[in-house]
């Protein structure tokens, strides 16, 4: 039976999927990236909105058991590679588990105590923890170009988020006390650096194969008992009077869940900078959602800083793409190049072979 004709790496065909498979693989990170911040400010709403026909324990409750079931179904399917995969690498699993864990309850506890808008403001810090993580860590550098939109992302976050600090997201939360207030931001920072060190660990397992939904298996193991048990200690148990308010906390969960799912994607394939950024476009859609929803004054310097923190999103996406088809096309033609010697070297041995 004949062999498959090849297709030489210098042939119109070869350049046409080259050049898909190229596009393919930049675009991929800062599209995850931005999937992820509309399925996180679309999170930050629902838990908001959960919050006022509920309480912040349930929440959390409700928030964690929708994934669970999800993979907990997906880890019953796939038990002899899950298993397998953990004795590899229990630690590595359980500590991104946790440290997801930790950003849920960062973000989602500060929600429900400062509201979204003053929430967001401290969250969306994350680039600045991704630039001191990356060089700390990964031992890289990144480029002027990221550090400029890093202070303009942050910029444009303090600007969209300030004019709302005075303004009350709730009557449940119009007058927190001041160590309530403090211990909210702690633990926003606190989950923002948790986030960070996902993204750029998720990075550095990159070569170990390991699927993502492993490690958000690992977080739901971790996420939805921890909830139970804080919704059991504050003796917070509660059962929403009317099915919209069952729809409204599942959601948070369904957001929650596929938030989580397209940052990994996004980290383990884009820069961890770049996907940093990119997330701080949460802002602008969260900022959009409340003056939509909770009725809030449209006002320029929000504004202005929204269209900062999307200008900061779209100009490091244009940033990867450009740097990421450099670097894919020169390995492309490196490996063209290495294929046609090789093919070369194959047809020398042959012609010696027949001489």
């Amino acid at each position: 039976m004949g062999k498959l004709p090849r297709i030489h790496p210098n042939s119109k065909v070869w350049d046409i999927y080259k050049t898909i498979r190229d596009w393919s693989v930049v675009l991929s990170g800062p599209v995850f990236a931005f999937l992820c911040a509309l399925f996180s400010a679309m999170a930050d709403m629902s838990s908001y909105g959960g919050k006022s026909i509920s309480n912040q324990w349930m929440v959390f409750v409700a928030n964690s058991a929708f994934g669970a079931a999800v993979f907990a179904i997906w880890t019953c399917s796939r038990l002899g590679y899950v298993i397998s995969t953990v004795k590899e690498a229990p630690l590595l699993i359980f500590f991104i588990g946790g440290l997801q864990t930790v950003g849920q309850y960062g973000m989602i506890y500060g929600v429900t105590v400062i509201g979204p808008g003053k929430a967001t403001a401290l969250y969306y810090t994350i680039p600045i923890f991704t630039i001191l993580l990356n060089w700390l860590i990964l031992g890289e550098s990144v480029s002027k170009w990221h550090y400029v939109l890093t202070a303009m992302s942050v910029l444009g976050v303090a600007l969209t988020c300030g004019s709302m600090i005075s303004q009350p997201d709730n009557p449940e939360i119009t007058h927190p006390g001041i160590c309530s207030q403090i211990l909210a931001c702690g633990v926003i920072l606190v989950g923002a650096a948790a986030h960070s060190v996902v993204i750029v660990a998720r990075k550095m397992t990159a070569d170990r194969k390991i699927d993502s939904f492993i490690f958000m298996s690992s977080f739901y193991a971790q996420y939805l008992p921890t909830a139970a048990l804080l919704c059991t200690v504050n003796g917070a148990w509660s059962i929403p009077g009317e099915v919209g308010d069952v729809l409204v906390l599942m959601f948070t969960g369904v957001f929650s869940l596929i938030d989580w799912i397209f940052l990994l994607w996004a980290s383990l394939v884009g820069h961890p900078s770049t996907v940093s950024i990119i997330l701080t476009s949460t802002v602008a859609m969260a900022y959009g959602g409340q003056t939509l929803i909770f009725d809030l004054p449209i006002e320029l310097i929000p504004v202005l800083g929204a269209v900062f923190v999307a200008a900061a999103s779209v100009g490091v996406a244009i940033v990867s793409l450009v740097d990421g088809i450099g670097d894919v096309g020169g390995a492309s033609e490196m490996s063209s190049e290495s294929v046609v010697s090789e093919q070369d070297d194959e047809s020398s041995r042959l012609v010696g072979t027949y001489d």
